[in-house]
């Protein structure tokens, strides 16, 4: 009587290096598409959360917010002061124009 080994033969075909080059290739390939895909899915990700829970924009974006500043007296004092200086430039404009007109 013979013993019957337990392993089944099966014959394989033996790869070329050729294949396994472009084994390798294909899989280089659909690794650096998967990574694409998965950087864009997470920039729309991230936008989409941005935009939608963003407490910035739970307000109208047309909507004028005002803060006071400076006080009305702070106020007064720079208007005055501006006041002051455009009073002194006309006057020095109007003393440069006489003279000119006097050298003619």
């Amino acid at each position: 009587r013979t013993k019957a080994s337990s392993k089944p033969t099966t014959k394989t075909k033996p790869t070329t290096t050729t294949a396994k080059t472009a084994d390798i290739s294909s899989s280089i390939i659909s690794n650096k598409i998967s990574a694409v895909f998965s950087v864009i899915g997470l920039l729309v990700t991230v936008l989409l959360l941005l935009l939608t829970q963003s407490s910035n924009n739970r307000f109208v974006a047309r909507a004028v917010w005002e803060a006071p500043l400076l006080t009305q007296d702070e106020c007064t004092d720079i208007i005055h002061r501006s006041n002051e200086a455009a009073q002194k430039n006309y006057h020095k404009f109007i003393e440069v124009q006489q003279q000119q007109q006097q050298q003619q």
